[in-house]
């Protein structure tokens, strides 16, 4: 009996390591969740609880979670330059008010992490959030 619960165990975490490595970003729906965020123009990290769902290549929604409240943005994509499986990011160019924003995916090592760039006053800013879970999205 302890060998099937170990043999069990086992099971389920080579599938969740599968798992883990064929993710689809831009076939899949997923929610990628971040704990802070790096702004690179002020070269400052900050706790920041985001989540990012991606709605395979048709929509980002992004919620930062707040003390009292959510910020909730939806973001349109427009393109998806798919190359998670050969070098471990995608990039979608997304538009949100008339504006237009890009998202890379990335996989770095064993860390992902998500870099928003977006129109500033004075150019562009990006943010990257560095990502502790990836999972599908559950109904």
């Amino acid at each position: 009996m302890i060998l099937r619960i170990n043999m069990f165990c086992a099971l389920l975490c080579i599938a969740g390591a599968a798992y883990s490595q064929s993710i689809d970003p831009v076939g899949d729906t997923l929610v990628w969740r971040a704990e802070t965020l790096t702004d690179t123009a002020a070269d400052s990290t900050r706790a920041n609880e985001s989540e990012f769902v991606t709605y395979g290549s048709s929509k980002i929604i992004w919620t930062q979670n707040g003390t009292d409240s959510n910020t909730v943005f939806e973001f349109t994509i427009t393109n998806a330059n798919d190359h998670w499986s050969n070098d471990g990011y995608v990039i979608f160019t997304t538009t949100r008010k008339n504006k237009t924003q890009s998202f890379r995916f990335e996989q770095v090592g064993s860390e992902i992490r998500i870099r928003l760039t977006y129109p500033d006053a004075g150019g562009e800013r990006t943010l990257v959030f560095v990502i502790d879970e990836v999972s599908p999205l559950q109904d």
